[in-house]
């Protein structure tokens, strides 16, 4: 489970956000592919994803917090 915050007036770019709301986006694909829509493609994106997700969070265990 990845969760991330975005600020509540949308002053700050959340990179984090942005990475979950891709997540969430592509696995909502996978689970309800449309018609133009290729779920094994979709997978591979997500795996992707995930595998960016967890280098960030490794980055930010070891520098501290990312802010832009």
């Amino acid at each position: 489970t990845y969760v991330a915050v975005q600020h509540p007036d949308n002053k700050f770019f959340s990179a984090g956000y942005e990475m979950v709301q891709r997540a969430n986006l592509l696995q909502d694909r996978i689970d309800v592919p449309g018609p133009d829509d290729d779920p094994e493609y979709d997978q591979l994106l997500l795996n992707y994803q995930i595998e960016l997700m967890e280098l960030v969070r490794g980055m930010h265990e070891i520098y501290g917090k990312l802010v832009f």
